[in-house]
């Protein structure tokens, strides 16, 4: 996807929704310090566990 189009995904988004993937970018910033793999998988299934209504919402 390109940044346009995921611009574009985001702008969707209900305000709730955008500041759920803000928090995401935001953690996932902030983890740069731990191994990446590592910290990417971690950050990935806690936005799993916290948004499911909002991948499910994604993914239609």
């Amino acid at each position: 996807m390109t940044p346009e189009g995921f611009t574009e995904l985001i702008s969707q988004l209900s305000p709730e929704e955008q500041a759920a993937v803000h928090q995401f970018v935001k953690y996932l910033r902030n983890r740069r310090t731990a191994p990446a793999e590592n910290s990417f998988l971690a950050a990935v299934d806690e936005f799993i566990a916290t948004h499911p209504e909002l991948l499910r919402r994604l993914a239609q």
